[in-house]
């Protein structure tokens, strides 16, 4: 009996120094190792030419990131101070009241408002310069001109 006891009290000491070193690695790995602070100096260079005026040559021969096919894009030097003149298109007033879909067709007629008039819409149609592209019950995808966007049903 007392050599069991013996045996006993030695293993349970044993398992006690294996996990405790287990433990131990893996707080070193994760929580007690040496922190490093990185500093993320980037040099900036700028030319200025004889006028005053500041040179920003952005390189932007990198592949698109929201196009699957990617391309390359021309350098162009762009001026401080020169902005480009931004076409600014006014839309008309636009209202999605929602859309009815026929029991015996698959196909949904849309519930709109345009400048104060009341119309039925149906999708790749024109109305007062707005193109219907898609048509669901919730919302409706428009185009005008240049510029196209989603437009959520009115709620009441």
């Amino acid at each position: 009996m007392l050599k069991n006891k013996k045996i006993t009290y030695l293993l349970i000491i044993l398992v006690i120094l294996i996990w405790g070193l287990v433990f131990y690695k893996i707080y070193s790995k994760f929580g007690g190792g040496k922190r490093v602070e990185r500093s993320l100096l980037k040099s900036v260079g700028t030319i200025e030419n004889s006028q005053g005026d500041t040179i920003f040559t952005l390189i932007l021969d990198y592949p698109d990131p929201f196009l699957k096919a990617g391309g390359l894009v021309d350098n162009h030097p762009v001026i401080a101070g020169s902005n480009p003149q931004k076409q600014t298109i006014v839309w008309p007033t636009v209202e999605y009241r929602g859309c009815v879909v026929l029991s015996n067709k698959k196909e949904c007629t849309g519930l709109l408002k345009i400048q104060n008039s009341d119309l039925l819409v149906k999708q790749g149609k024109e109305y007062f310069g707005v193109k219907i592209r898609t048509i669901t019950k919730d919302s409706i995808f428009v185009a005008y001109k240049t510029q196209s966007h989603w437009l959520s049903r009115l709620k009441k």
